[in-house]
């Protein structure tokens, strides 16, 4: 019986390998062609999911950079009989100090501390390098500041409250760890902060403790909003901020400011006080807890 009509021209006869291609309605070339079109829409997308200022993979970055810092600050702590890391804040001299976690001032000029890589490395670098042994933990790679003498090498600072500051107490009244043992809650102590382009200089992170009504070093809120935040115990977190205030533009070339922050809306400064220190005790409290 003959049969009528059109025959397939994919139909499968006698001898033909049964492919991948026969078997979905597309040649060889035909597979070929979308496989180039995918590529290419590959290309140009990819950039753009993988590299964008949200994107995963820069947050994993900046994680794997802060638990990094904050795991050879333990380790310092270790070999040296669980003293903290130095943390002093800039005073003013041509150059930050050597005996301290970091070197380096960042601003938005042409002074070449912006730029060089040299003052994170062990030789050039503050304490920290001997145990962090690349100058690439050191910076977001969600941060795109760029000073007058290139992109700049740092955006991280540390808790002004663990180490010596070199000035006494960071603030009377409040508790200075100097050991790892004085931190009594370490996952709710804060040690490494990404901080904001506008508000970085050198890499001790100061809030007053004793007031929530405005911001004098300012976070980061590169993540979607957020900050990439370590603890004392080691874990990591990215705190989405709350508050319009906390999550400034960064403005290229702008003096640092202190940010002013509405009692109603002192949410995000609240929550990083709470994790920044705790009121000192003084001998007399402690005769008096202890019923002498």
């Amino acid at each position: 019986m003959k049969r009528s009509g059109r025959p397939c021209s994919h139909s499968f006869r006698p001898g033909q390998p049964r492919t991948a291609a026969t078997l979905s309605g597309l040649t060889l070339i035909e597979a070929l062609v979308v496989l180039a079109i995918i590529s290419i829409l590959l290309a140009i997308l990819l950039p753009t999911i993988t590299n964008g200022p949200c994107s995963p993979s820069l947050t994993t970055t900046c994680r794997n950079n802060t638990k990094q810092l904050t795991l050879g600050w333990l380790i310092y702590a270790s070999d040296n009989n669980d003293r903290l890391i130095a943390n002093q804040p800039y005073s003013g001299l041509p150059e930050a100090p050597t005996n301290n976690w970091v070197r380096g001032v960042m601003d938005w000029s042409a002074n070449p501390q912006n730029t060089n890589v040299a003052l994170l490395m062990e030789g050039k670098g503050g304490i920290l390098a001997a145990y962090v042994k690349s100058w690439q933990p050191y910076h977001c790679p969600a941060d795109q500041s760029a000073s007058a003498a290139g992109p700049r090498v740092r955006s991280y600072s540390m808790n002004g409250f663990l180490g010596d500051p070199g000035q006494g107490q960071s603030m009377p009244g409040w508790r200075q760890f100097l050991k790892t043992a004085d931190v009594a809650q370490p996952s709710q102590r804060f040690v490494i902060i990404d901080e904001h382009a506008n508000s970085i200089d050198d890499g001790y992170f100061f809030n007053n403790p004793a007031g929530t009504n405005q911001w004098l070093d300012l976070p980061a809120a590169r993540h979607n909003g957020g900050d990439g935040i370590s603890f004392a115990d080691g874990h990591f977190e990215i705190h989405i901020w709350q508050e319009a205030s906390t999550k400034q533009p960064v403005v290229p070339n702008a003096l640092k400011r202190h940010v002013a922050v509405e009692p109603s809306h002192a949410e995000d400064l609240d929550w990083l006080l709470q994790r920044t220190t705790e009121p000192a005790i003084t001998n007399r409290q402690v005769i008096e807890t202890k019923g002498l």
